[in-house]
């Protein structure tokens, strides 16, 4: 039950009184890479098992051992799950991770400090979609535009944030450059302990 409870609330912090929308989408075969992220990741947060089932019921080949090591963030999960998947010939990796606020989160956002973030990404083939068509479809999937955007190395990032008393969440897209081979969409939700 408690898992239910903030998943709701994710999806009002997410999909601003959109939940709908989201489990339109769900029904639907996904269409496109922001369909993907909705069905794989913002309809599951923070529920990690939820993404694991998504992704078994996708027939994913899941990542063991050093197969994953690329993909850990710099501060290093607690526990990371990754799968494989093609889509029309061409790569994705979808993860799912599961850590404690480092020391910088907790210092910028102390009200947040005892919590538990969950995070899941999607790993695109940039050539599948525009930077612009990934974009207008986020931010209408969202309900809104981007609240901050920023270059971060190569990548122009977007992104968009909500909180409750118990949440706080996050969804970026990292658009690649022209030429690039991967484009990121990421979201965590960090669930206060």
């Amino acid at each position: 039950m408690r898992k239910r409870r903030f998943g709701s609330l994710l999806a009002a912090t997410l999909l601003l009184a959109c939940p709908v929308a989201a489990q339109d989408a769900a029904k639907k075969k996904p269409a496109d890479v922001p369909n993907m992220f909705n069905i794989f990741c913002l309809s599951h947060l923070p529920d990690l098992d939820g993404i694991a089932t998504a992704a078994g019921f996708g027939e994913f080949a899941e990542m063991v051992g050093t197969e994953l090591d690329p993909y850990h963030p710099e501060v290093r999960a607690d526990l990371l799950r990754g799968w494989k998947f093609h889509d029309a010939k061409d790569e994705y990796v979808l993860l799912a991770s599961k850590s404690k606020p480092d020391d910088v989160f907790k210092k910028a956002v102390p009200a947040f400090a005892k919590s538990t973030n969950y995070g899941c990404s999607l790993l695109v083939p940039a050539k599948q979609q525009s930077n612009a068509k990934v974009l207008e479809a986020l931010s209408k999937l969202l309900g809104r535009a981007p609240d901050e955007e920023w270059d971060e190395g190569a990548m122009h990032v977007y992104s968009w944030s909500g909180q409750t008393d118990k949440l706080l969440s996050n969804v970026y897209f990292y658009a690649p450059p022209a030429g690039a081979p991967t484009a990121v969409l990421s979201a965590n939700v960090f669930v206060k302990d």
